[in-house]
């Protein structure tokens, strides 16, 4: 492993020599190892190249984009299995990476200009140095120190042009970054950039810097072309100062620069480069449809367009049915219900102001949401709006007891103003079939009643082993699918029981007492009933009671229990099949 530049590809690689061994497999697995990477991968970012086994040696190697990069540092994990040993050998391989930051500066003729290059916790230690077009400048070299940030600054004295110099950064890979030094003699008066609504006018006002001025004209630049547009030859010119009005839309958004010619000597005077932005009249929210069960909790957040230049937030709010919610969260539906809210503290970026709601689902949380906002230039803002509405889903039971015989029904019943549903299930032991869907449109929504039968494999009626037995528990989960979003609202525990082990042959003495016994497994909450029988000339037959005692045994920790016929005396009748039959809440 060695450091990366964040944001470049990274290749890591992992390898195994003097095997003796015939095969060797080579497997990534990613920093939780939830996932294991091989040769044939799909994902984009990914890409394992597996090499042959030669002479005990092998090579896998493990190429990460960009964008993995970015993330950060990380630890793959290197599985190799050699032969048929069933325990692997994991290596962790890092990835570790750096990052660097470089800053230009913008300076008059004849002020020195300063440029800075920040390396950022790099593990490896690397050269870092500024270089011209031709050379190192050696007194600028310095070694990184790990998990530090060690800076280069570069101060040029009285340049009279534009020039670049490059951040040389070396270790294992070299990387180069250019920082720009520009001579500006012009100033534009709105900064780096212009925020502003579309259809809103601005004027970019362009001054000398120096008080002495020789005679000569202005000019404009948009998109690093002379300006050509209408609004270019409507500009407002004195001695000093040009002034051009722009209306903002997507044709005069981008890049603006002014330029100022000496008429005697042809010198060509420049300003830093302005850049337009036109923001859209609009703001966003999510989700758009908000749905729940009572009792249950959603959050909706709305963004707006914050820090414009000529434009300022006034005020911002959450309006619950077209009326404003208040400060302290309370707002109104259209019948006047009352419903209580959290607000969020708003989160400021330096383009935008997200908000966030919270609403618990009730009966009477229904209506639309949204926010407004308003600007000191009369611009209004309303984001699309949150539909909310209540969700009530049932069924007519709380827990399932299934054997591998017998399954059960189960009915769920969901008030849904949406249609699309759909089942999960966490484990698959457990097996569900749909047997009915009734959709009915009520006055309240949409009723979807949906009829399951649950059981579970055949595979567990016997077990091979009494240390088998145990339990087996699942859960059935039934979930909602809206808007391509999944929610859980019900889950159901299933339990499967009924799963036997039996000693057979049993060996008696005529006259003497045996015993035979069954294990099965149950619930403590089962109700049991067992009817021991034998086979009498072909046909099962319920053994009587006398001479014959039933025994049963209570169920242990892990849900088994037994039960014993105990024969008094054996008799010639009695040398025949038996079997127990178990009935369990129920179920045969």
């Amino acid at each position: 492993s060695y450091d990366v530049l964040s944001g470049t590809v990274s290749t890591l690689t992992c390898s195994i020599d003097g095997v003796t061994a015939n095969k060797v497999d080579i497997l990534w697995l990613n920093s939780r190892g939830h996932v294991i990477f091989y040769q044939e991968t799909n994902d984009d970012n990914i890409s394992v190249t597996d090499g042959e086994l030669a002479e005990g040696t092998k090579e896998s190697t493990l190429t990460v984009s960009a964008d993995i990069t970015l993330l950060g540092d990380q630890i793959f994990i290197c599985r190799i299995k050699v032969g048929e040993n069933k325990k692997p050998d994991d290596t962790p391989v890092l990835l570790k990476t750096f990052t660097v930051r470089t800053t230009n500066d913008f300076v008059r003729t004849g002020e020195p200009a300063e440029i800075r290059c920040h390396v950022i916790s790099p593990t490896d230690t690397l050269m870092v140095s500024w270089t011209n077009q031709t050379h190192i400048l050696e007194d600028t070299k310095k070694y990184t120190v790990p998990d530090k940030v060690t800076s280069i600054n570069l101060i040029v004295q009285s340049p009279f042009e534009d020039v670049s110099y490059t951040c040389n950064v070396k270790g294992k890979t070299e990387y180069n970054f250019i920082s720009q030094i520009e001579v500006n003699d012009l100033s534009l008066s709105s900064g780096n950039e212009v925020r502003a609504f579309t259809g809103s006018t601005i004027t970019l006002s362009c001054n000398h810097t120096f008080k002495s001025i020789a005679e000569g004209h202005f000019s404009w630049n948009y998109q690093d072309q002379p300006c050509q547009a209408e609004i270019c030859k409507n500009v407002t010119d004195n001695p000093k100062t040009s002034e051009i009005i722009i209306k903002v839309a997507g044709k005069t958004s981008g890049a603006w620069r002014c330029f100022y010619t000496e008429r005697k000597s042809g010198r060509l005077l420049k300003s830093k480069q302005v850049d337009v932005i036109e923001v859209q009249v609009s703001g966003t929210q999510q989700p758009t449809r908000v749905l729940g069960r009572a009792g249950a909790e959603s959050v909706v957040t709305c963004s707006v367009p914050y820090n414009l230049t000529h434009s300022q937030l006034t005020n911002l709010e959450w309006m619950l049915d077209g009326r404003v919610v208040s400060g302290k969260g309370v707002g109104f539906t259209k019948q006047l219900e009352v419903v209580l809210f959290s607000l969020a503290e708003k989160v400021y970026s330096t383009t935008e102001v997200t908000w966030g709601i919270t609403l618990t689902h009730s009966t009477i949380a229904v209506g639309t949401l949204n926010c407004q906002a308003h600007y000191n230039t009369g611009h209004v803002i309303e984001t699309p709006v949150s539909y909310l509405n209540e969700i009530r889903i049932s069924s007519d039971t709380e827990s399932v007891i299934v054997t591998p015989e017998m399954g059960a029904i189960v009915t769920f019943v969901t008030y849904s103003p949406s249609v699309p549903l759909s089942y999960t299930l966490d484990t698959p032991q457990v097996k569900a079939i749909s047997l009915s869907t009734k959709i009915e449109d009520r006055i309240e929504g949409v009723v979807v009643i949906e009829v399951y039968k649950i059981s579970s494999p055949e595979s567990l009626i016997k077990a091979a082993r009494k240390e088998d037995l145990s339990v087996k528990e699942s859960v059935f989960t039934y979930s909602v699918q809206i808007d391509n979003s999944t929610e859980v609202f019900l889950s159901i525990p299933v339990a499967i029981v009924g799963e036997t082990f039996t000693t057979s042959p049993v060996w008696a003495v005529e006259g003497k007492q045996a015993i035979l016994t069954t294990f099965l497994t149950a619930t403590n909450k089962s109700t049991i009933e067992v009817i021991w029988q034998h086979r009498i000339e072909g046909n099962w037959t319920n053994i009587p009671s006398d001479g014959y005692l039933t025994l049963y045994y209570s169920v242990a920790e892990n849900g088994v229990m037994s039960t014993s016929l105990v024969i008094h005396r054996v008799k010639e009748s009695d040398v025949t099949q038996h079997r127990a039959v178990i009935v369990i809440d129920d179920k045969q």
